[in-house]
């Protein structure tokens, strides 16, 4: 019961932010519910499995969810993700670093 408790009060800040902030979930259910698709397409299918396997290392897999993150941000926000991201590709390079996030989907809709 003791290693129950630590462990709450340890996340309690992180698990109480949604109260604060109510942009933040108090879980990932969203996330998880965003992609199920692509975890179920990596079933038998062989192109999908190649697509999938392509991030090899942690590093890879940190990208490969980052951009799981803006698109099921964009089908949430009703934003076109393939504009969206073409849109991005096409601003960032002269964007300034420090109002990066001006461009993510969320502040699209």
């Amino acid at each position: 019961m003791g290693e129950a408790v630590n462990l709450f009060l340890g996340r309690f800040n992180n698990l109480a932010r949604h109260l604060k902030d109510g942009q933040f979930e108090i879980d990932n259910n969203l996330a998880e519910n965003g992609i199920r698709p692509i975890a179920i397409a990596k079933g038998p299918s062989p192109a999908c499995s190649q697509v999938l396997l392509f991030a090899g290392r942690q590093e890879g897999a940190r990208r490969v969810a980052m951009l799981f993150s803006f698109l099921g941000t964009c089908k949430r926000k009703s934003v076109a993700p393939f504009a969206w991201l073409w849109g991005t590709f096409a601003k960032i390079q002269d964007h300034p670093g420090n109002r990066s996030a001006e461009l993510l989907p969320v502040r699209k809709a």
